[in-house]
């Protein structure tokens, strides 16, 4: 996709979206389901650190305390309790971490999105939001389902994360010299 497919009337912020988005499905069209299931998730965490960064009062100088690298439980659990993800948003996103665990911890073992324990884990996970009635994916495929709620919780992200106002440092004690 490119700017000129876009309405002319498109805001800019949507633009830059959109056009994202585009790069985000093709970049895991080509990719192994195991690269594709980690990668994702590397993306995923990349939209959570900057949702962190737009709230904390100094950006990402104490992103780690907040968001720590690859600390998936402690991330999602500090963003549900700031309010910067809904319990839904992150109930998905855990489910998803799940998924990628299944295939990042079991390295030697060939795995597919299609194989069991993954196939029933993916299709048991619950949207970031509730699609209207009769929306679906493209084909049947558990790979495309991942890749769908991924999208979606992505989306969520980036238009949230522009929304959020920086926490600011509570002022001085009155009367405290």
């Amino acid at each position: 996709m490119h700017r000129a497919d876009l309405p002319e009337e498109t805001p800019p912020y949507f633009v830059d979206a959109t056009l994202r988005f585009g790069r985000f499905v093709e970049e895991f069209r080509e990719e192994s389901d195991r690269g594709c299931a980690v990668l994702v998730l590397c993306v995923l965490e990349e939209q959570l650190h900057g949702m962190f960064s737009a709230f904390l009062p100094d950006g990402d100088k104490r992103l780690h305390n907040f968001a720590p690298r690859g600390s998936y439980a402690r991330s999602l659990e500090n963003a549900e309790s700031l309010g910067l993800l809904s319990p839904k948003q992150c109930a998905c996103f855990k489910s998803l971490v799940a998924a990628r665990n299944k295939f990042a911890h079991n390295a030697i073992e060939r795995m597919s999105f299609d194989a069991e324990p993954i196939r029933a884990m993916v299709l048991g996970i619950r949207p970031p939001v509730d699609f209207p009635k009769g929306v679906k994916p493209v084909d049947d495929s558990v790979r495309t389902h991942f890749l769908m709620l991924a999208a979606t919780l992505w989306m969520i992200m980036m238009f949230k994360t522009p929304e959020i106002q920086r926490l600011a440092y509570a002022g001085e004690i009155p009367g405290a010299d």
